[in-house]
């Protein structure tokens, strides 16, 4: 075999190689952050969702096109999705001709079956503003993404069950079009996608959770993680977005009891905690009441300012002053 022919050979299969789509998220120093460079978003609360983009999107379902679907997201690969989509990544599209759904929704509910490609458009309102960042938020979608803002491709996300994250500030005008191509994969097709072989899941695919856009400060709180560890101790991570290098800033954390608030303009309270503080406090008032009533039983003087008192020791000051020695 001559040596430019056997180059080409090597090269064209080097190619085959690295045009595999490239993972959204990877670990970098122990954290997950996405392939983009944007960190990876917690829970929706910490971005006060100025516009919710659920309601009422243009949907044109086309055939599957798997390979096209996982490549590598070269200037090229995106140049074909859009060829596929026959240009309605573009603003002035007409796509009067489409099916109006609503969003969020699933491409197909049992016992429909539908592992293909669709293509879904909207506009929106909104406009820049100095010291402020628009993040195009996604609670769930796919099992593969492609999102345009304006006629720009923005990136892309694999994975149905996970929310992600767009920061489309740059791209952002008074009036926006939406465009988000969804793909597909067959069941049992490639062995390199979720699930890789027919089994007991249905292949919903679409839009299925909600859609968001939130402006938040060019310096925001991405993510909050709090998680007890063996040692007795609370480990908190919280994840900032600076505005640019050696951003310097203080967060306040303050723990009350079982509770925890984040002192930040940008931060909310998780809902799982707020979820468990409110049947925490149900099942306190209870065993307290039994054990009062026990109380009041063996001739004990119960009062309401002795119960106010050890109701403001076990939730306002921490555990171990109330039992009285460390854990």
């Amino acid at each position: 075999m001559p040596l430019a022919v056997a180059f080409a050979v090597l090269l064209c299969a080097s190619l085959s190689i690295a045009a595999e789509f490239v993972p959204t998220v990877k670990l970098e120093d122990g954290q997950a952050v996405t392939t983009s460079g944007l960190p990876l978003y917690g829970f929706a609360r910490f971005m006060q969702p100025t516009l919710d983009l659920a309601g009422e999107w243009r949907r044109w379902k086309v055939a599957a096109d798997n390979d096209l679907t996982l490549a590598a997201r070269w200037r090229e690969t995106v140049r074909r999705l859009e060829e596929e989509g026959r240009g309605c990544h573009d603003p002035g599209f007409d796509d009067s001709g489409w099916e109006t759904v609503q969003v969020p929704s699933v491409l197909a509910a049992p016992p429909e079956i539908y592992e293909g490609t669709a293509w879904f458009r909207r506009a929106f309102e909104g406009s820049p503003e100095p010291g402020r960042r628009w993040l195009l938020r996604f609670e769930g979608a796919g099992y593969m993404t492609d999102v345009w803002v304006n006629g720009v491709w923005i990136g892309a996300h694999e994975g149905t069950y996970t929310p992600f994250t767009f920061d489309i500030t740059p791209h952002l005008r008074q009036h926006n079009a939406l465009v988000v191509r969804i793909a597909v994969v067959a069941q049992g097709s490639r062995n390199d996608v979720v699930p890789y072989a027919k089994c007991d899941f249905w292949n919903y695919g679409g839009i299925m959770r909600g859609v968001s856009l939130a402006r938040v400060p060019d310096t925001h709180i991405a993510s909050v993680r709090a998680s007890g560890g063996l040692d007795g101790q609370l480990h908190i991570r919280t994840t900032v977005r600076a505005a640019g290098d050696g951003h310097d800033g203080q967060l306040r954390l303050e723990l009350l009891g079982l509770s925890m608030i984040p002192q930040h303009s940008d931060a909310r309270i998780l809902d799982q905690l707020i979820y468990k503080w409110k049947h925490s406090r149900a099942i306190l008032a209870n065993v307290l009441t039994d054990k009062y009533v026990d109380l009041a039983a063996t001739g004990w003087r119960v009062t309401a300012e002795a119960i106010a008192d050890d109701v403001e020791r076990l939730v306002a000051r921490n555990f171990t002053d109330f039992v009285g020695r460390r854990v």
